[in-house]
């Protein structure tokens, strides 16, 4: 009963927790202080830290009832969000505001973002083919699964390891 419900408000939730992240987006780079700043590091922390594993606990209920002939409404748009939302979360206000300082773990933490960011579209592209030519069968539904519990292990073990080591790094540049 509890999978059902989840499969049946899974289109509106994530639609509106992506829409919500990419308007923190909007405002990170639109700069402000105030409200807007407030707003911006509500939706960051929305982002960083339940984004990921909604999605990838939606996700797997999705495609448990997925079926090479029979597939959910939302298996693609959460396989495309899952990687493209968070990911452009660090990319573009990178790229609009000119963060790099010459840190080298940040360049590194760049460099992970926009490999994970092309390879998740890649997948994504990849995966869209195969249901074109209707090339799917059942054990690309458990490599979904692998992708979602994959990107989970980025998301929560590897990005948050980098934003520890940027603030510890950015806090002994300000101390030395």
């Amino acid at each position: 009963m509890i999978k059902q419900k989840v499969l049946q408000f899974s289109e509106p939730i994530v639609l509106m927790i992506s829409f919500l992240s990419l308007i923190g987006i909007f405002f990170q780079v639109r700069g402000g202080t105030g409200i807007f700043n407030g707003i911006y590091i509500a939706l960051f922390m929305i982002t960083l830290l339940v984004y990921p594993g909604l999605l990838a606990w939606i996700g797997r209920d999705v495609i448990a009832k997925a079926t090479p002939r029979n597939i959910p409404v939302m298996t693609f748009p959460i396989l495309f969000l899952y990687t493209f939302v968070p990911t452009l979360y660090f990319l573009v206000p990178y790229v609009f505001s000119g963060y790099f300082n010459n840190n080298s773990t940040e360049l590194l933490f760049i460099v992970f973002e926009f490999s994970v960011f092309t390879a998740g579209l890649g997948f994504f592209f990849w995966q869209i083919k195969k249901f074109k030519e209707k090339k799917l069968k059942r054990r690309d539904f458990n490599l979904y699964t692998v992708y979602l519990f994959g990107g989970l292990i980025y998301f929560y073990f590897i990005r948050l390891t980098f934003i520890a080591m940027i603030l510890l790094q950015s806090t002994f540049d300000i101390l030395a």
